[in-house]
């Protein structure tokens, strides 16, 4: 497998096992409470290193949208990685002149990718979107982090619709990078043979798109709803599926077109036939037919595509006017689409699954969680990430709008002239200076009625629209997060554990460091946090390991034990004799 290298490459493989911890301070709970969904300002890769005691192996879908790298949006490189080289780079800006951008992208692209890895479970999944620039080197650090046999796809997103008429030829979209924490490699395709068993696989899989009923109908009143008319035929020859079939009607004889075969032996056939379930076209003089009915294709879905239009899941532009709406006016540029995000939540989740977005930027991703779950009565969680100071006035206030409701304004619009025209009449200049004069004395009185009047002549048809911006109100959809600040670290300036850490707070953080795994029950003073692989972890934050302690451990557990606490009046010789290993606080703690 081909491997990248790049300036620093060697100093950030391992950055992200040098991150210290750090605490979170939640300043503010809105709307619903204990609703899960968290909004975290600061230093990306801090609230990971920060966040992952309690979410490591419990994501089911990551979304983010990193610097594109283009050289025509700047970005700062904030990496405090020890490094001669890189500490040179430190806080400076990146842009198109910088020959070196795509080193320094890629320094602060890896350890983020080497968390967000940790956090995704069994059968997660990572998206990232990104351009042309750096599509191929990014595919590289994610195959080095992710393994090659863990790519999922590259969506392709139409990211907008109007031609760039500045260059030679217009780019119009953009990429999702898919790479999944443990491939299903076999097995992919819902059917009726493996559906006790497709949802159940920890591997990841796509979900199926909705199938769209609109391609059904039911022109003969069939019993059992809409249908379509398939083909019957198949890819591939095989000699049991080739045989005569006779239109009833017209007693012509067909055989499967050349190199296909029929989709079902001739006994089978027979059945579908005396099901009244094939057809010989709408006149019934026609080659057969397979009738698909709705409600029984509906469960399987269909099979989702890469290429995501604009007008279906939205543009820059479109989204950009979503935000405007929501704001009053422009507050960010290139936002993505709250549909795109959807249908990747569509794609990839399920009821009670946590998404996290660590390049958060506007806060798409949570209105997309929010809207999701409205839509299909699911109760996925968010937590969204972002440094810059947008973070409070922009993304957070973004959830509040969406969660409350929001006054925007919306059009109005009235037609005020239409007049369709024949060719004859379009030839005739009198006609056309009376059609003139017509459109300019309605304009002239309509005008002080309308906020704006257009003119358009689509198909022979002349037309005037007038329209008012009004006030309208769009109500919220309920719901609730968390805003939160990274805050001190887990030790002090001597080495000390930090007096502002709670014993609920360092519990999790050393069951993470203990086992990899996240904490899920509530701790508030009790001493056993919990068991793994026959390995006990106990805390005694806020008093010595005792003889009562110590005999409670016993009496209870005959495994292996780990043990935290300031002091503890056990020999070595009894600890080791019923398996207890005793860390001291805090010098046994990993900060990192």
């Amino acid at each position: 497998m081909p491997t990248l290298n790049w300036i620093g490459k060697e100093n950030v493989i391992n950055h992200h096992n040098e991150i210290e911890y750090n605490v979170l301070a939640c300043k503010e709970n809105f709307g619903e409470k204990n609703s899960g969904n968290l909004l975290v300002k600061g230093d990306n890769l801090l609230a990971l290193k920060a966040l992952l005691p309690y979410y490591a192996n419990q994501i089911k879908m990551i979304y983010i949208d990193p610097p594109y790298n283009t050289g025509n949006t700047s970005w700062v490189y904030n990496d405090a990685v020890d490094s001669h080289i890189i500490k040179k780079w430190l806080h400076a800006t990146v842009d198109k002149e910088d020959l070196s951008r795509t080193d320094k992208w890629l320094c602060m692209m890896y350890p983020r990718l080497k968390l967000l890895h940790k956090f995704l479970k069994e059968d997660g999944v990572i998206f990232i979107s990104i351009d042309e620039a750096e599509i191929n080197t990014l595919k590289l650090i994610m195959d080095e982090i992710f393994g090659s046999q863990n790519y999922a796809t590259t969506l392709f997103w139409q990211s907008r619709t109007s031609k760039q008429n500045d260059t030679d030829i217009s780019t119009n979209g953009e990429y999702i990078l898919a790479y999944a924490k443990n491939r299903r490699l076999k097995d992919r395709r819902l059917k009726e043979t493996n559906i006790s068993s497709w949802f159940n696989d920890e591997s990841f899989v796509f979900y199926p798109d909705e199938v769209d009923i609109k391609r059904y109908s039911n022109p003969d009143n069939d019993p059992r709803g809409p249908w379509k008319a398939d083909p019957f035929d198949a890819p591939n020859i095989r000699e049991n599926l080739t045989y005569e079939i006779v239109n009833p009607i017209t007693k012509v004889k067909y055989l499967p077109p050349e190199g296909r075969c029929w989709r079902t032996e001739e006994s089978s056939y027979d059945k579908l036939y005396e099901d009244e379930r094939i057809i010989f076209g709408a006149d019934g003089l026609g080659k057969p037919q397979l009738k698909v009915f709705y409600e029984e294709k509906k469960i399987f879905g269909e099979v989702p595509t890469t290429w995501l239009p604009g007008n279906d899941y939205g543009t820059t532009t479109s989204a950009s006017k979503e935000l405007k709406n929501i704001f009053g006016k422009k507050v960010f540029d290139y936002p993505k689409p709250v549909e795109l995000i959807k249908h990747l939540l569509h794609l990839a989740t399920k009821d009670g699954d946590i998404v996290l977005d660590s390049f958060a930027g506007s806060g798409s991703t949570a209105q997309a969680v929010l809207e999701q779950n409205q839509k299909d009565g699911f109760n996925r969680k968010f937590i969204l990430i972002e440094m810059e100071e947008y973070a409070e006035e922009i993304t957070a206030n973004r959830i509040k709008k969406v969660i409350k409701g929001y006054e925007f304004t919306g059009t109005q619009k009235t037609e005020l002239f239409k007049k369709k025209l024949g060719m004859a009449q379009i030839l005739k200049p009198n006609i056309m200076e009376k059609l003139s004069i017509d459109i300019e004395n309605t304009i002239t009185e309509q005008t002080p009625n309308f906020d704006k009047i257009s003119k358009s002549f689509k198909e022979n048809t002349v037309t005037l629209i007038g329209q008012n911006n009004i006030k309208k109100f769009k109500k919220g959809i309920g719901g609730g997060f968390q805003y939160c600040e990274l805050s001190e670290p887990l030790f002090d300036e001597y080495g000390l554990l930090n007096e502002k850490i709670s014993h609920s707070t360092l519990a999790k953080h050393l069951y993470f460091t203990e086992f990899g795994q996240a904490l899920n029950i509530q701790i508030t003073n009790e001493n056993y946090l919990g068991t793994i692989n026959n390995v006990s972890l106990y805390l005694f934050s806020k008093e010595d390991f005792k003889k009562n302690n110590f005999n409670q451990i016993i009496k209870n557990n005959n495994q292996q034990s780990i043990v935290y606490a300031d002091r503890t009046t056990i020999s070595e010789y009894e600890l080791s004799k019923h398996n207890i290993t005793f860390k001291q606080l805090p010098f046994s703690i990993k900060d990192k």
